[in-house]
């Protein structure tokens, strides 16, 4: 009597899936999200979905994704997943490929966001109106003799994005109510 079994071979649950033959290679990550603008007829826009709509569809689940994986198989078929579902194949090669490129991607669009906050808040506080309508509230910390103003002021120097996001609703906010 044979006691000795014989282990399955492992199939990569991309290939089960008939996504494409194994190996795999990470080739990259884009961020898919709407609106997307697209040129149509006699000059004319078409845009589709809502602004922070993810726009990409996971190959492998279906899901709709935002964070797209582009994957490459051994014959050279392309692919786009969800970071998430490549998280979860168990395959640790594409996810040590895909971990930097997720992190700077992230890291990048934070930077953007930070730039932006910090340059609408720039200009809010160039307005004349704005600025009088600040500096007769008074501190959020109930400094004395500081102004909501001073506090603007200083947060656009001193303070992180989510202290400028704060700042920012906060101004747009008193202009809404000049």
């Amino acid at each position: 009597m044979d006691t000795q079994t014989t282990a399955a071979p492992m199939v990569h649950v991309f290939e089960k899936a008939g996504l494409g033959v194994a190996p795999f290679k990470f080739i990259g990550i884009e961020r898919r999200v709407g609106p997307i603008r697209y040129a149509g007829e006699n000059g004319t826009t078409i845009e589709v979905g809502a602004p922070g709509q993810p726009m990409g569809v996971c190959d492998y689940c279906g899901q709709g994704i935002a964070e797209c994986c582009i994957i490459r198989d051994s014959a050279g078929k392309t692919f786009v997943v969800g970071n998430d579902c490549v998280a979860k194949t168990g395959d640790s090669g594409l996810r040590k490929q895909m971990a930097p490129a997720l992190k700077e991607m992230r890291y990048q669009a934070a930077l953007r966001k930070a730039t932006k906050v910090r340059a609408q808040l720039e200009t809010l506080l160039q307005s004349a109106a704005t600025r009088d309508a600040l500096r007769v509230l008074p501190h959020p910390y109930g400094l004395k003799e500081r102004s909501a103003l001073d506090w603007a002021e200083w947060m656009i120097k001193n303070a992180g994005n989510a202290g400028r996001e704060r700042v920012l609703k906060f101004v747009r906010k008193t202009v809404e109510a000049v």
